[in-house]
């Protein structure tokens, strides 16, 4: 071994490991220390005698001794020295510790990038050479690139000086698969196709094809297809390595310079984004604005209860629904390594929505994403919405990512409307005047069969009477026992009332006879217990709807008078002073009541329509 490699020695080099060979060019590659300077470098051995190469590649290696004598890049190994030897001439250049692209690995994004922008930068130079070069052998073999990060260009030997046709006599020289058409076919050079080598073999790395095999991706007409084996490639890349690869000279980027101008500025493969929803629902929690549960089912005094109703709006938007501000929150991450997620939010316009100079009522935060892993807050300001209506708003994403943009698509549902003045119950106030008249007439009808004198005809009614305030009080306990408080409070004013009756009437001096009063007692007990039954249930029901407390007894009260006393009338007869009085009075009641619940309502929806023209429409 040592006396094969003794004619290096003497000419002050030693050898200390083969890099690469190619027997049949006769072209050994070796890795060597120069005794002088202690330091290593490239031996190119051209083995003419041996592999019995013509005088032709004798030329091509004075040629490229000549070649590499002017170059000075930082990109391509410098020209130390050449000598010859007895079998063939030798090369001397600088060394790079650095790999061929055409070693079996894997590269980043990145590096990919770095070797394009690397090689055009080497190639730039060569072409405003005068004349220029052309390296006419741009492969994953020629390219190096160290752990740094650092390119090289190397094996000038098919370099051809200057542009031109390619003598038809001569030998087509370069790497098929890495060969333009002009190049394969010795039509004119130009500065384009060394382009053709490079984008073939970007194109290599990102597929991860190897050299000898990269015809398979070559159709008949010269054309590459590479899409498919990188279908997360950015498109701004897939577009400027098919012009790098173009097989009509034309069609191709026109020289170096103009393509590393061209290289897109995003990354190789974009960023993905993922998003934790793909759309987002709002919802409007109802509240009863008419009187708030707490308040009803409070034991605040009646001055605290007036004090609570003077305070609520009357003629504002947020009286229609609940002013509330709903936030929720959406996370984008981006899972692709060696990128990073930007992007911007822009809400979508709407033919209903406020105009520029208006608040938004959908806002981002942030608005702006930078990063791979971002959570945005969508805050919805539902103060200037419509009641009881559902909206669809988009929100989109601008991103750096291959789909460029994301849609998130927003529901936002507003409460029903809830004016101060509820609907009057007519339905449930009819059943209640009805079943009342009905008990009215039936304890009236009961009481005059067991009369049998005027004396007992007063004791039985004040009997039943007294039966009444028993029963009405008895089912007043058992309502306040069970939680409905409003409907004992009902029950308990109306015994309240008859008990002060039965006063006045034994103040008058009326006898009592006592036979008849026991007599009247169950008739009026059992009629009271089922009226104040009716009383509390219609009560509570009035204030489950919204109506005030206050409101609903009077209400029930002065239906239950109106109702009994007409059905008492129709059995004793219409010439019953007193009870035509109460039927009268608590008629009259009744009805200014109604009317002028009804023209406050009118108000209130008359004031929330006028409101509802400055709100946003769905």
């Amino acid at each position: 071994m040592d006396h094969e490699f003794s004619g290096f020695l003497e000419h002050g080099y030693r050898i200390d490991r083969e890099l690469g060979h190619n027997r049949a060019g006769g072209r050994v590659t070796y890795l060597a220390t120069d005794v002088q300077t202690d330091s290593p470098v490239v031996i190119k051995q051209f083995q003419f005698a041996r592999s019995g190469s013509s005088w032709s590649d004798f030329d091509s290696h004075q040629r490229e001794v000549q070649l590499l004598k002017t170059l000075k890049h930082p990109g391509i190994p410098r020209y130390l020295a050449s000598f010859q030897m007895g079998d063939g001439f030798c090369l001397v250049q600088e060394y790079k510790n650095a790999l061929p692209l055409s070693t079996v690995r894997s590269f980043s994004s990145e590096e990919v990038r770095q070797v394009a922008i690397a090689v055009l930068d080497i190639l730039v130079y060569l072409q405003n050479l005068l004349p220029p070069v052309i390296h006419r052998d741009l492969k994953p073999e020629n390219i190096l690139m160290d752990d740094a990060g650092h390119v090289y260009l190397v094996d000038f030997g098919f370099a051809h000086v200057g542009e031109g046709e390619i003598g038809v006599s001569s030998v087509v020289k370069g790497t098929l698969g890495f060969m333009p058409p002009e190049q394969l076919f010795r039509r004119q050079l130009t500065e384009a196709s060394d382009l053709y080598g490079l984008g073939m073999t970007l194109i290599c790395l990102l597929t991860r094809t190897k050299s000898d095999q990269i015809g398979d991706l070559v159709d008949i007409s010269y054309r590459v297809s590479f899409k498919h084996l990188v279908p997360r490639l950015n498109t701004r890349w897939v577009g400027w390595l098919e012009k790098m690869a173009e097989p009509r000279l034309g069609d191709r980027f026109p020289n170096a310079l103009a393509a590393m101008e061209a290289v897109p500025k995003s990354p190789l493969r974009p960023p993905e984004a993922h998003f934790s929803a793909s759309s987002l629902t709002f919802q409007v929690r109802p509240t009863n604005l008419t009187q708030p549960t707490q308040t009803r089912k409070s034991h605040q005094s009646h001055k605290s209860h007036q004090s609570h109703k003077s305070r609520q709006p009357r003629k504002t938007s947020q009286r229609h629904h609940p002013a509330q501000t709903l936030t929720q929150a959406v996370t984008i991450t981006n899972p692709v390594a060696e990128t990073r997620l930007e992007g911007q939010w822009e809400l979508m316009p709407h033919p209903h929505d406020p105009t520029a100079d208006r608040a938004q009522w959908i806002t981002v935060e942030p608005a702006v994403l930078a990063g791979n892993q971002t959570t945005c807050q969508i805050t919805v300001d539902t103060r200037k919405l419509m009641a009881g209506k559902t909206y669809h708003r988009t929100l989109q994403l601008h991103t750096n990512t291959l789909n460029q943009t994301y849609d998130l698509n927003l529901q936002i549902q507003t409460a029903a409307p809830k004016v101060r003045t509820m609907e009057v119950p007519y339905p449930v106030l009819g059943l209640l005047s009805l079943f009342l008249m009905l008990l009215g007439g039936s304890g009236g009808s009961l009481a005059a069969a067991i009369n049998t004198t005027t004396v007992a005809a007063g004791a039985a009614d004040f009997g039943a009477i007294a039966g009444l305030v028993l029963g009405l009080e008895g089912a007043a306990w058992v309502m306040r026992s069970a939680g409905w408080k409003s409907g004992a409070l009902a029950s308990t004013l109306v015994a309240g009332s008859l008990a002060l009756g039965m006063v006045g009437y034994t103040l008058l001096g009326n006898s009592l006879g006592g036979t008849m009063l026991l007599a009247g007692v169950p008739v009026g007990t059992i009629s009271g217990i089922i009226a104040a039954f009716a009383l509390g249930l219609v009560t509570e029901e009035l204030v489950n709807q919204g109506k005030s407390t206050e409101g609903a007894i009077a209400l029930t009260l002065l239906t239950a008078i109106f109702s009994a006393s007409l059905g008492l009338l129709l059995v004793v007869g219409v010439g019953h002073l007193l009870l035509t009085l109460l039927i009268g009075g608590s008629g009259l009641a009744m009805l200014v009541a109604i009317v002028r619940h009804q023209l406050q309502r009118a108000t209130d929806l008359f004031s929330q329509r006028k409101a509802a023209r400055y709100l946003i429409k769905p």
